[in-house]
This record gives structure tokens, C-alpha cells and sequence, in this order.
């Protein structure tokens, strides 16, 4: 049975809660200016006038204007629930009544395009802000609601918001939703906030109901964390194996988070969820995942901004309610650390119970979402450290054309971005950002992914195969992108190697069905100019980098900007694009490139029949890195055998380094090295190693 329900309100704030926030506010004169902010806004906010179904209307899409709706009610009622819940503000409580009751008096809670859909929908992500709103509405302004509001806000409510998303969502006799068709973050938003906005009214409705419909609520949200992708229809799993949500750090954010919210109020309401609750260990899992994403600088944490993220994205609600619900990581609680006091309600009733000693240390310095294609590495968790990411995965929805694409941030700067996204409205989100001109990835023929992943999936999405991590001075990464630039090609491998904490290696090794330009991209931040043939520099702030390239190709280097016009407030977009021209007899293409953080190095080719190579001089040490060609794949029944830095070998790329006194040697991809007379490494199958000379 369910227990009964608390006297109102909970949603924001228990009796108990807000008696215990008065007290403090009366010791904390601090505490109490933060608390008692929203006097400051209340006149303004009483004369605001409400939206109308009309405005919400006007735009027919998906949403049209409701989402905006949902937005003011969010706003609005930030400053009359506490109003009213701690001054007992009556000219608040008044205004908030009537703002519940105009968007009660709608006749739907959703965009005006959803109703001329082959199979009409009766609810999407605006009709969950809504909903949630007059919840929350509704659940604070209890005992000043006559019982005629009360049942035409619950009758609205249940109409036009539960019953709405139940419809479409879970009813077996209605439902049109399917975790293969939209299991993404909507499937979490629309079926949590449904859950959220049934709570307080769930006393007034038949018994029988709501247990079916919460024990519904419950099943479909446990099946979107262990959703298993459908292969028929190019869906991935919504959860790697190590917690990362594929759709971007925004989508992770904004999907979990609701998610969370739900759980943290049901059990407000009626005590443990059974159902949720066994994926306790899940949720911390998902926890490190996030914040293995995360950059700390000395002005805040960042993010990787892959996809439809932002560098500056905000992952708060996340980790509130994964710290709240007792799967906060020592991560969580050193990102909340982070955070500027709290000025919300929800934040300044909680703020003591995340207050807890944290630390990003615990989690590795690098680590590689194999199922996801996503690869973190950085120097060290302090400010401000050099932190280098790569992506190479599955392309649909928030998850852009961006196979093979990496970003680099040093000091505290992001210096080579991703593009990033910009309003879903505009015509350059589709033509610009989630393309693969966006991301620094490559071109072939001018083009990159086809257009139609983004919305069909990647039936070949793109793959990181390989990696190899010895101590701190080497870490080695192979994308394969092939699968996704398979209209132009039948191989191409971009291999990442870091040899010191301020130098990398790229070596892209791509076979063209025809001879065709290949374009190397690299988005920046800051300011670029070529300081001479093969070489430029890139600087942004405190940091700086310089790339110089090595190809037995000619290259044309240009210097360009994204062309935003709809987007004139837009700080520019530069990119480096550099065109590389295969030979018409040889439709395959080799060249490196040497990234040197700080000052720049020097650099020479290696070049010897077979082999292609670079070798860099470093202030405390000397590393040859060679490509055998004859294992690049062309050679069907025998080996790849050749004579790499003089050894013998049958290894696809082969590095020394010599730091001081000592050597080492790292063979990827190969099953035997010999050198002088001596077998320094022998299996009768190609793998990775690492010797000490």
C-alpha cells in the first residue's frame, strides 16, 4: 500500500524544511540575504504579464512556444512559492493562482504541429515543464486553494499533462513511444516529469490508477538505463558499459537529472522505490562517467563539448540528486564544490548535505569508453592541466558527424575545440555544426559523413580499436573512421600518439577508392598565422601550440571562418583546413602531424622505402615515430615484414623514445622484433609492446 500522503507541501520544501531554513537565516545574515532574494524581484514579478495560448501557438512545430510557457511558470514561480512559503505572502500566493489557473484554462499543454502527425502526439517536452510547474504550483499553495481550484487545476492536470504523456508514453492500450524510436533523454524527461506531476495529486485520483501508473513510470524508466540498442534500426545502448549516455554531456545531464528528480520525490512522497533503487551502483557508475568529462580550471569546472554540449556546461542538478540520493562519488561532491554559493530554493534547502570533502584524484587520469568511441586523457587532475579528448562513435540525433574528431584545452583554455552547437532553429545548426566540416575530423572529395546519419543512425559508426597507455611519457589511440566515410573510402586510421605532456603525433592513414583531396581539419580558439611552409601557430590566452606537418604529398594550407550569418553575435569560428592531393596512380594517403604545446620543436621526416615517419627533438628527449607501409593492409597472404629504426620487425608503426639514459621501444601492431641477432619479442600473433633497452 502506498503510504499516506504528506501534509503539503514537499516538493520544494517540507514544513519541517522551511522551519529549519527560517532558523539558520536568523544566526546567518549571509545565508538569509541569499534566502530572502526573491523580495528584490517581486514587485516586477506581480505585474508580469502571463503568456497566452495564443503566443504559444504562433510558431507551429513540435513545441511552437510552449517550452517558453513552461519557462516563465519556472521563473515566476521561483519567486512566489518561496514568497509565499516564507513570508506567507498572500499577494504572491494570489498571483501564482492565477498564473495556475490562465495555463490551466489552455486547451493543451503542446506544440500545434503535434496534432497533424500521422499519429498525433499529446505531449512532448514542453508539457512536461508545464505540468511540472503547476505540480509544484499546486503542491505549495495547498491550504490557500479553495476546493474548486483544486479541482480544476487537478483536472487540468491530469488532462492535459499526466494523462497527456501516459497516453503517449506508457498506456498499452495508446501508446505510440518506444524506447527504439524516442528512448533517448525524451524518454526520460517526458516519463519522469509525468511521475513528478501525478505525486501531489495522486491522493485525488482512484487508488487502482495510480499504483498502475507509477508502477508503469517505474518499469519504463529502469528499461531506458538498461536499453540495449536495436541493431535493425541503428540504435546504440543508451548506457555504455562503463555509464557514459551517448548523446553529449548536456543530453546526459539534462536526461539523468530528470530522471533523479523523479526518484528523489517519489520517495519524498512514499518511501524507497524499489524498482530504481537496485541501479544504486549504476548511478555512481554514471556519476564517474560524467565527470571523466569534466576540466577543472581556476574559473570553474568545464566539459567536453562533443556534440550538442557546451564547454561551459552546467551539470549541477545532476549531482545534487545523485549526492542527495546517496550515490554521490567523491567526484560529485568536489564538482559541487566548485559551484558559486546557492541562490535557488531548491539549492539553498540542501546546500549543508553536499557540503562534503571531494576530490577528482581518485578518478584515472585517462580512460577510454571503448563501447562509446570516446577517449579522456589528461596530465593531472589539478587546474588548468593539458587535457586531450577524441571521439570516434556513433553519429544520430545530439550525437554529431564527428568520427575521429579530438579536442586539446591547456591552462585553463580550450584550444582546439569542437564547434560546439548553436539554436536548434537556426538553418546552421543542421548546415554547419553537426556536420563534419564542424569538428576536426577529415574530408574526402570535400565531404565528410553522409547527411543521413544524423537522423538514421550509423549502421558503421566510427570505432576507437587500440589503446596503449605506458607510464606518463606514452599513449598510443587508433580510430578507425572508415565505417563512416565508407562512400569514399575502404581504410582510414587516424593514430594519436602522445609522447610527452606537451607533444602528440597524428599519423592519418587513409586508402581512397579513387584518387581525391583528403582535408585535415583543426578548429581553434584564439589566433593562427603560418610562421613558415608545413608549420603553424595557434594561441589563445596563456596557451599556445605549433603545428607542423609532414606529408610526401603536397599540402595547401588555408586559414578560414565558419560562415554563421544567422548568427551575428556569434564570436567567429576559425579553422585550419589543409588539402592533401594523392598521387593519380595511388589512391592512398600518409601524413603526420606534430603538435607541440609551449614553445615549438624541431621536427624532420623519415623517409625510406616503405616507411614514413617523423622524428622530434624534445627539450629532455628524441622520439622517432615510422609508419610501415607495407603493413598497412595491401599485402594479403605475407607479412608486413621490414626493417624499422633498425630493428626487424612485422609491426604497423614502431617509436623509440630516448628519454636520458634509457630507451624505450613501443611496437603496435606487431608479433616480432629482432634486432643484432637477439628476439626482443616473439607471439605468433600482432599486438601491442613496450620494451625497456
Amino acid at each position: 500500500m502506498f503510504k499516506p500522503t504528506p501534509a503539503h507541501p514537499f516538493m520544494d520544501a517540507t514544513p519541517s524544511e522551511l522551519e529549519t531554513m527560517k532558523l539558520r537565516a536568523a544566526k546567518d545574515s549571509s545565508f538569509a540575504a541569499r534566502l530572502y532574494a526573491f523580495r528584490d524581484k517581486k514587485a516586477d514579478f506581480l505585474t508580469e504579464e502571463f503568456l497566452t495560448q495564443e503566443y504559444a501557438d504562433s510558431v507551429y512545430s513540435q513545441h511552437g512556444r510552449y517550452y517558453e510557457v513552461g519557462a516563465q511558470m519556472d521563473r515566476l514561480l521561483g519567486v512566489f512559492l518561496p514568497a509565499f512559503l516564507l513570508d506567507r505572502d498572500l499577494d504572491c500566493a494570489k498571483r501564482a493562482k492565477e498564473l495556475l489557473l490562465h495555463v490551466c484554462a489552455f486547451d493543451v499543454w503542446t506544440g500545434p504541429s503535434n496534432k497533424d502527425r500521422v499519429t498525433p502526439w499529446h505531449s512532448e517536452l514542453s508539457t512536461t515543464r508545464i505540468a511540472l510547474g503547476v505540480a509544484r504550483g499546486y503542491d505549495a499553495l495547498f491550504d490557500v486553494l479553495n476546493d474548486e481550484e483544486k479541482e480544476i487545476i487537478t483536472k487540468a492536470l491530469w488532462e492535459k499533462g499526466i494523462r497527456a504523456l501516459l497516453t503517449d508514453w506508457i498506456d498499452p492500450q495508446t501508446r505510440i513511444h518506444a524506447l527504439d524510436s524516442m528512448g533517448h533523454n525524451w524518454w526520460a524527461v517526458c516519463i519522469a516529469l509525468c511521475g513528478c506531476a501525478l505525486l501531489p495529486v495522486s491522493d485525488r485520483l482512484p487508488e487502482k490508477e495510480v499504483r498502475a501508473a507509477f508502477g508503469a513510470i517505474n518499469k519504463a524508466l529502469d528499461g531506458f538505463l538498461v536499453y540495449g540498442g536495436n541493431p535493425l534500426l541503428n540504435k546504440v545502448r543508451n548506457f555504455d558499459g562503463d555509464g557514459l549516455f551517448y548523446e553529449s554531456v548536456v543530453y546526459f545531464h539534462y536526461g539523468l537529472s530528470e530522471l533523479l528528480r523523479y526518484l528523489y520525490l517519489y520517495e519524498r512522497r512514499f518511501g524507497r522505490n524499489r524498482v530504481l533503487r537496485r541501479r544504486n551502483k549504476f548511478f555512481v557508475q554514471c556519476a564517474d562517467a560524467l565527470l571523466l568529462q569534466a576540466y577543472p580550471t581556476g574559473e570553474g569546472v568545464r566539459f567536453l563539448d562533443f556534440g550538442d554540449s557546451s564547454y561551459e556546461a552546467n551539470c549541477t542538478m545532476l549531482c545534487r540528486y545523485l549526492a542527495l540520493l546517496g550515490c554521490g562519488t567523491p567526484a560529485v561532491y568536489a564538482y559541487l564544490s566548485t559551484m558559486a554559493p546557492a541562490s535557488d530554493f531548491f539549492g539553498l534547502l540542501h546546500e549543508e548535505e553536499w557540503k562534503r570533502r571531494g576530490s577528482f584524484e581518485g578518478l584515472p587520469l585517462s580512460h577510454l569508453f571503448g563501447q562509446s568511441g570516446i577517449l579522456v586523457s589528461r596530465d593531472s587532475w589539478k587546474n588548468n592541466a593539458t587535457l586531450y579528448a577524441i571521439r570516434c562513435g556513433f553519429t544520430w540525433n545530439h550525437a554529431h558527424e564527428d568520427a575521429g574528431s579530438f579536442v586539446l584545452y591547456d591552462k585553463g583554455q580550450p584550444l582546439l575545440t569542437d564547434s560546439g552547437t548553436c539554436p536548434y532553429s537556426l538553418p546552421e545548426y543542421r548546415s554547419y555544426f553537426t556536420k563534419s566540416i564542424a569538428h576536426n575530423t577529415l574530408l574526402m572529395g570535400g565531404e565528410g559523413q553522409t547527411a543521413d546519419t544524423l537522423y538514421h543512425g550509423s549502421k558503421f559508426p566510427g570505432r576507437i580499436e587500440d589503446y596503449v597507455r605506458y607510464g606518463t611519457q606514452f599513449e598510443y589511440t587508433r580510430a578507425d573512421l572508415a565505417g563512416p566515410m565508407a562512400h569514399h573510402c575502404n581504410r582510414a586510421y587516424r593514430n594519436f600518439i602522445k609522447v610527452s605532456r606537451d607533444c602528440f603525433l597524428i599519423l592519418d592513414e587513409v586508402r581512397l577508392y579513387k584518387p581525391e583531396p583528403v582535408s585535415f581539419l583543426l578548429h581553434y580558439n584564439g589566433e593562427a598565422w603560418e610562421t613558415e611552409k608545413g608549420k603553424l601557430r595557434i594561441e589563445n590566452g596563456t596557451s599556445g601550440i605549433t603545428l607542423t606537418t609532414h606529408s610526401e604529398r603536397p599540402v595547401c594550407t588555408t586559414l578560414l571562418q565558419a560562415p554563421l550569418p544567422h548568427l551575428p553575435e556569434h564570436k567567429p569560428l576559425p579553422y585550419i583546413k589543409q588539402d592533401f592531393t594523392p598521387a593519380e596512380n595511388d589512391p592512398c594517403l600518409r601524413f603526420w602531424h606534430v603538435l607541440k604545446l609551449g614553445r615549438e620543436c624541431k621536427t624532420e621526416s623519415i623517409r625510406e622505402k616503405d616507411v614514413c615517419g617523423v622524428r622530434v627533438e624534445l627539450p629532455s628527449s628524441t622520439v622517432e615515430a615510422v609508419f610501415n607501409l607495407r603493413a598497412d593492409g595491401r599485402m594479403m597472404h605475407l607479412n608486413s615484414n621490414h626493417t624499422l629504426l633498425g630493428f626487424e620487425t612485422d609491426a604497423y608503426l614502431l617509436i623509440r623514445q630516448k628519454i636520458g639514459m634509457r630507451t624505450y621501444v613501443h611496437m603496435i601492431n606487431g608479433s616480432y622484433l629482432r634486432r643484432d641477432g637477439k628476439v626482443l619479442y616473439d607471439a605468433f600473433s600482432k599486438g601491442n609492446a613496450t620494451l625497456k633497452l
